[in-house]
């Protein structure tokens, strides 16, 4: 089987016929995989992005590697931590990649037959084991941490009162406990069909422990013939009007992108109009930006310059960016791991390379799950209500957890 927009050729075969596949379900096999990949310490992503129905599964049996972000990798998935090194990521390749559309397997490729025998033989052994579809119930203590992330809120309009920040995103984590039997991909699956939206991952590797993640956020794209990013910020619940530091949160992301598409001197830029962004329980402001590269008018090197400059961008981190990167690093108290970061696939598509920020993003630990939920401060900012804006955040992951 040929798997479509994958590289194929030398070394490149269909996945084992001793295995039928299209016996299972994807959910199935997605849990059979989960289960081989820790067993086999590989690393396992699943993805399926906005407004598609295809789910991709990728599977990758050495170590991540850190490599320069660019539009030429080979097919596989990225991702990098918010306090990354500047244009790297870790990489991931797909050795195995099964695809699926409409609860069926549509295709399925893998590299290196001989590696993946073994890996194939432990994942036989779990498929049709069947898993307990149980989720957590226990919601966090919305109160757990309000004093001392109204603390850091005070501390940070301080700093903008003082004129050292114009912005600073300021974070917080929660604890929510998981029951035995939690399942990860009933979750990610229920993830996946509540927010159609969204950039729905589920990420599981020796290096960056598990993630699920549920993102509005496109950080950049590579869609020939040209690129895309856009700028988001600004949240109020339903049915609430914009006041005017949402419109000067959502401003400042444009101003800083329209300053690194001039710096870099990338032409054919066309910005969108501002627009309302309902997600869920929240609304955002959103405009795209679509940079145009045809053969007279492409930069070597466009892509791997312009991620290095929109990464973090001040809808995670503030401006200016290097005070506001220095104030996170000394008061927030805690590391933000991949929350913040970026993530994505390179290639799975030739030429097409999506990278999302990663919010709305738990940490799955054995016991429990880590939420990472954050917050805009402006000179606007009431510490009451960014509270409140976390606590709402919050609502995309939680309802979903615990079957809303």
């Amino acid at each position: 089987m040929r798997l479509p927009g994958h590289h194929g050729g030398a070394g490149t075969t269909p996945v084992s016929p001793t295995i039928p596949w299209e016996r299972y379900a994807p959910s199935a096999i997605l849990s059979a995989a989960l289960t081989a990949a820790r067993r086999c310490r590989a690393s396992l992503v699943a993805w399926r992005e906005p407004g598609t129905r295809q789910l991709y599964l990728q599977l990758s049996f050495g170590e991540a590697t850190r490599r320069v972000v660019s539009d030429r990798l080979p097919a596989g998935f990225v991702y990098s931590p918010f306090h990354g090194v500047q244009g790297r990521a870790w990489f991931l390749p797909a050795q195995l990649l099964l695809v699926f559309r409409d609860d069926r397997l549509l295709d399925a490729r893998a590299e290196d037959p001989a590696r993946l025998a073994h890996f194939l033989g432990t994942l036989a052994t779990y498929l049709g084991a069947g898993t307990a579809h149980h989720v957590a119930t226990d919601l966090p203590d919305e109160d757990a941490g309000r004093a001392a992330f109204l603390s850091l809120v005070a501390r940070g309009l301080r700093e903008i009162h003082d004129h050292a920040l114009r912005k600073v995103v300021l974070a917080r984590t929660g604890t929510v406990p998981l029951p035995a039997g939690f399942d990860a991909v009933a979750w990610f699956l229920r993830l996946s069909r509540q927010q159609p939206q969204h950039f729905v991952s589920l990420l599981s590797s020796p290096t960056a422990g598990t993630w699920v993640g549920c993102s509005p956020e496109l950080l950049l794209a590579m869609d020939p013939p040209g690129m895309r990013t856009m700028a988001l910020a600004g949240t109020v619940p339903v049915g609430r009007d914009w006041s005017g530091k949402e419109r000067e949160e959502q401003a400042l992301v444009s101003e800083f992108i329209r300053d690194s598409l001039r710096q870099l001197e990338l032409g054919g830029v066309e910005e969108a109009p501002v627009q309302d962004m309902a997600v869920g329980h929240f609304r955002h402001l959103r405009n795209d930006f679509h940079i145009r590269l045809d053969h007279t008018r492409r930069v070597a090197g466009a892509f791997t310059r312009l991620l290095a400059r929109l990464h973090p961008t001040p809808a995670l981190c503030g401006l200016p960016r290097t005070a506001a990167l220095a104030f996170i690093r000394h008061h927030e108290g805690f590391d933000r791991r991949l929350y913040g970061g970026y993530l994505g696939p390179c290639n799975i598509e030739p030429g097409h390379t999506r990278l999302y920020v990663n919010i709305r993003c738990m940490e799955l630990l054995p016991r429990h799950g880590r939420l990472y939920l954050g917050a805009g401060i402006t000179a606007e900012s009431d510490p009451e209500a960014e509270w409140r804006e976390t606590c709402l955040k919050s609502r995309t992951l939680l309802d979903s957890l615990s079957g809303g």
